[in-house]
């Protein structure tokens, strides 16, 4: 009797184990029956919402869930086998799809990557794929799978994104460019393109602070146009308009880029010259005197040109500060219409350096 109720002592005590979980039976003595690695994996291909796919050597489908297919537009997965990205998708992106897994196969490496997906008559759409090699149980590889999730939502709020980035990006530069123009406006003259007289001081005091500090000459020209009243009153402001306008094209011509060219109004305009010497000064001054006289305007098939007088001054010699030197350059200018206009005058007692006959 009693050998033969061991058995059922241990029958007994490997119950109570089961009953513990320290066996594979526990889901069983709950109630719960086992479940295959096939009803596994149909349930997650059934209810998966990615995309979800099996290929064999070529890139044509061996499975894929559900979503999938619905995707694909198939009424059931099973339709996707045998096919490839070819039958579904554009050239261009299944060619893309099959180069991808191609290198999979060849070199055993998983691929995550973005995918436009094109179809026919279809939106584009964007998708997220990680793709790896399919082994058989010898460690061979016989294909590729991957799951790939939708993320066409994602790719659209980045192109709103961008396209709102650009935008502001554009807007801007358009401020920036309005704001340029507004500055260039607040400290040019429109006419002429020369600086205005808004920030003449400015300039000019820094220019003398600069040469005073580096004991480098400094001077300013004054130049007016001959008889402007005259040519207005005849040819109309328009013309006396254009003349202007011509004559700040060919003083920025003449002028280095630390020159400074300013009108001051109505028909006076100022140059300064930093590190010129007297010789080079007066050289400069009747070359521009030269220029400007020849410039011509055409209205009516007739030729109409004017002639400038120029006055000078320079710093120490003729005053230290910007409107000492203006007055005496408007004075040496006064000599200059005196004595017949059409000349450069310089500042003080010294004599005109040309004379040409009176306009």
């Amino acid at each position: 009797m009693t050998a033969e109720k061991a058995p059922k002592i241990g029958q007994e005590k490997r119950k109570e184990a089961s009953a513990e979980g320290n066996t594979p039976g526990r889901g069983a003595s709950q109630g719960m029956p086992p479940v295959s690695d096939h009803d596994l994996l149909r349930h997650l291909l059934d209810n998966v919402p990615e995309y979800i796919y099996f290929k064999d050597l070529d890139s044509r489908f061996i499975r894929i869930s559900k979503s999938h297919a619905n995707a694909f537009g198939l009424n059931d997965p099973s339709e996707a086998v045998g096919k490839s990205d070819f039958d579904f998708f554009s050239m261009e992106h299944a060619r893309f799809a099959f180069e991808g897994e191609q290198e999979i196969i060849r070199t055993g490496k998983t691929l995550s990557v973005e995918e436009k997906e094109t179809r026919p008559g279809q939106p584009d759409a964007w998708v997220l794929s990680t793709k790896m090699p399919l082994y058989d149980s010898k460690g061979n590889i016989i294909g590729t799978f991957g799951i790939s999730k939708d993320i066409t939502e994602r790719k659209r709020s980045e192109e709103s994104l961008r396209v709102q980035a650009e935008r502001l990006k554009l807007q801007i530069k358009e401020i920036n460019q309005l704001q340029a123009k507004l500055q260039e406006q607040a400290t040019h003259d429109t006419l002429t393109g020369l600086n205005n007289r808004r920030i003449m001081d400015q300039i000019l005091t820094k220019q003398i602070r600069i040469c005073r500090q580096l004991k480098q000459p400094f001077s300013i020209l004054v130049i007016d146009i001959d008889h402007f009243k005259n040519i207005n009153d005849k040819f109309g402001h328009l013309v006396g308009d254009a003349i202007l306008e011509e004559y700040g094209r060919k003083i920025r011509s003449l002028t280095r880029a630390d020159d400074f060219s300013c009108r001051m109004g109505g028909d006076e305009i100022l140059l300064s010259f930093q590190n010129m010497s007297g010789s080079e000064l007066i050289k400069k001054a009747d070359k521009i005197r030269e220029v400007l006289s020849e410039a011509v305007i055409t209205k009516e098939g007739r030729q109409i040109s004017a002639t400038v007088s120029i006055g000078i001054a320079s710093f120490p010699e003729d005053g230290v500060s910007i409107q000492q030197l203006i007055a005496c350059a408007d004075e040496a200018l006064y000599k200059a219409k005196k004595r017949g206009r059409n000349q450069v005058v310089l500042a003080g007692s010294r004599a005109p350096t040309e004379s040409s006959s009176a306009a």
